[in-house]
């Protein structure tokens, strides 16, 4: 093999330096490519996003509110077993929501975000087991596919549907 007029042996072109590139680029493009989750925009990068184009954020907690008090098996519970709805609230990053799946003995933290000019959006951010609070998994990140799909198809059939004017991101 001829590079810049000179003869370089091919097999130990091979196994030095382009050798150590290939690997180089290797190892960077795996370390990249697996690094992804930690410039994920936001906070609630992975949540599954439904707008209400025709709430605002006021009127769509107030919705949520009246959803919750025709369907109380929806609120969680406290270490009491008592409905305590106190856990929503305001935050920086949006307005939280809970939700409490009785059958399936699982918590679900949605976000309820507005920006200047955006549609209002509420996002189905993760769940956990029991009323705790603890052990969060995130929707779309942390569970298998078919458990996803069946949570988010469940949450859009028992709560959004009831709550109506949403449509999918």
């Amino acid at each position: 093999m001829y590079i810049t007029g000179k003869y370089i042996d091919s097999k130990l072109f091979m196994n030095g330096y382009v050798r150590y590139i290939l690997y180089l680029y290797i190892i960077g493009g795996l370390f990249l490519f697996k690094s992804c989750d930690f410039f994920a925009v936001g906070s609630y990068p992975f949540a599954e996003y439904y707008t209400f184009r025709t709430y605002s954020k006021k009127s769509l907690i107030k919705r949520i509110n009246i959803f919750k008090e025709s369907n109380p098996e929806y609120i969680r519970t406290n270490s009491n077993g008592e409905k305590d709805d106190s856990w929503d609230e305001e935050t920086d990053s949006g307005y939280i929501v809970y939700f409490y799946f009785p059958d399936k003995n699982i918590t679900i933290l949605c976000v309820i975000k507005e920006g200047a000019g955006n549609p209002l959006r509420m996002g189905f951010a993760s769940y956990s087991t029991g009323t705790n609070g603890g052990d969060w998994k995130r929707i779309n990140k942390d569970i298998k596919k078919k458990e996803n799909e069946e949570l988010k198809k469940k949450f859009e059939t028992e709560i959004l549907n009831q709550i109506g004017g949403w449509s999918r991101k």
